[in-house]
């Protein structure tokens, strides 16, 4: 009788297997799919799904956690909260999605895609280069030559990624950039 049997081997010792989820993770969060074998992605996507959960809290015991398991990997970690967090706002669970495609030439492997459910936010960059994700929007008034007004539609966003500390990440400064042809 098995009992408190966990989890899936791959073939490799927990060292290497705990490096490969790790390394799956994270190329999952950076590119928003990745082509793998069934067995491997069926392996990863729970843990995948428990990080999403887990970086939706937002805490430092979160962000300490998503870390350790992504062997510190910090620009997964900013992607995770400033692209795919902000994808799932209403969803509790079923983030990722598995896509079969043909065998494995070589060894006859089943192949699956694994990819996120909902599109990830893509980062915009403002004039000056300062990359931001898309929070809102704001009416702002714009003084015209003659004593003109008229009234422009911004977008708000949020810095992700300005230097080390990532408080500017947290803390959302009101980056504006015009929507071209959309004068109220």
């Amino acid at each position: 009788m098995l009992k408190r049997v966990f989890g899936r081997k791959l073939s490799r010792s927990r060292p290497a297997r705990e490096a490969l989820f790790a390394s799956i993770m994270r190329s999952m969060i950076l590119t928003g799919k990745i082509t793998t074998t069934r067995a491997k992605a069926k392996a990863v996507q729970s843990d995948l799904e428990k990080l999403v959960t887990l970086a939706k809290k937002g805490d430092l015991v979160a962000k300490r956690r998503i870390l350790a398991s992504l062997d510190n990997a910090r620009e997964a970690l900013t992607v995770m909260l400033t692209r795919v967090v902000p994808s799932f706002p209403n969803k509790t669970s079923g983030y990722t999605r598995l896509i079969s495609l043909p065998t494995r030439r070589g060894d006859n492997a089943k192949m699956v895609r694994m990819e996120w459910t909902e599109k990830m936010i893509e980062i915009e960059k403002a004039k000056d280069g300062l990359e931001f994700i898309p929070t809102g929007f704001r009416l702002v008034d714009r003084h015209l030559d003659g004593g003109f007004m008229r009234k422009e539609l911004v977008v708000l966003g949020a810095p992700t990624g300005l230097g080390k500390s990532n408080v500017a990440a947290q803390i959302f400064l009101n980056v504006v950039q015009k929507v071209p042809d959309f004068i109220l």
